[in-house]
């Protein structure tokens, strides 16, 4: 093809015709612009493709990391609604005038906290690289940011506070209290504490008579129903996010 056009300017050079000449230079600069265009259009092509696969690629990530939360959420809802009940029961059998000792052990009940990470690997990689502008639906990249800084922001303030009253407020009480059972803990499996024997409960009316442990049932109660209504919250706002992803996964596959 070279050989070609300069076969055909050495021709027009030794006719002497200056139009023929400038009219076939500015066919070969039009040529040489759309040359240009057309690597431009490819290079732009598979710049485009090269994003795409690797939005697929985040997309799916974050699926499977969504997808690891809502287990998380369930696992620590069915953990939550057990302690609850538990509550009721001490609450319950604080009150019966026959009762000795309480058949829930408190201890467990008592000090067990719910904080519960989330599984966010996918999107730390995304914010620190810049790379979230590779997801390019709008709803999508606003939902994200909605269910991460939303936890930060509603489940992890009520888990913090539920865990500072826990450690600060009902574990020193127990720790001086009473005898503390750390059989709930499997530490008395590993031999931790010895030959100490487990948990020695001071009688019901013991406990029935101190107004902080009235007010320790009551306050674990309602934190413990504030954060599993966060969790709740997020595990529906964690299934509409993977319901998005899922359509625009199908629609990149289109």
């Amino acid at each position: 093809m070279i050989t070609i056009f300069r076969r055909m300017r050495e021709k027009l050079i030794a006719s002497g015709s200056v139009t023929k000449y400038l009219l076939y230079a500015i066919g070969e600069i039009l040529l040489v612009v759309i040359g240009i265009l057309i690597a431009l259009q490819v290079n732009n092509w598979n710049e485009n493709r090269i994003q795409k696969n690797e939005e697929i690629f985040y997309l799916q990530k974050l699926h499977q990391s969504i997808t690891q939360d809502t287990a998380t959420y369930n696992n620590v809802i069915e953990l939550l609604n057990e302690a609850i009940d538990q509550v009721s029961v001490i609450q319950s059998e604080l009150y019966e005038a026959d009762r000795q000792t309480f058949s829930v052990d408190i201890t467990r009940t008592l000090l067990s906290t719910y904080h519960r990470p989330l599984e966010r690997s996918t999107w730390d990689n995304l914010i620190s690289t810049g790379k979230i502008s590779l997801i390019r639906n709008n709803s999508v990249s606003e939902s994200l940011f909605q269910y991460y800084y939303g936890y930060e922001e509603n489940v992890q303030i009520w888990n913090q506070a539920h865990t500072h009253y826990t450690r600060e407020i009902i574990a020193p009480f127990l720790m001086e209290f009473d005898d503390t059972s750390w059989e709930a803990f499997n530490i008395a499996n590993d031999n931790f504490w010895g030959d100490v024997p487990a948990m020695m409960q001071k009688n019901i009316g013991e406990y029935r008579d101190e107004a902080l442990f009235r007010n320790i049932l009551r306050f674990k109660t309602s934190t413990m129903k504030s954060v599993k209504q966060t969790y709740i919250d997020n595990l529906q706002m964690a299934g509409s996010l993977m319901t998005l992803i899922e359509q625009e996964l199908e629609n990149s596959a289109e």
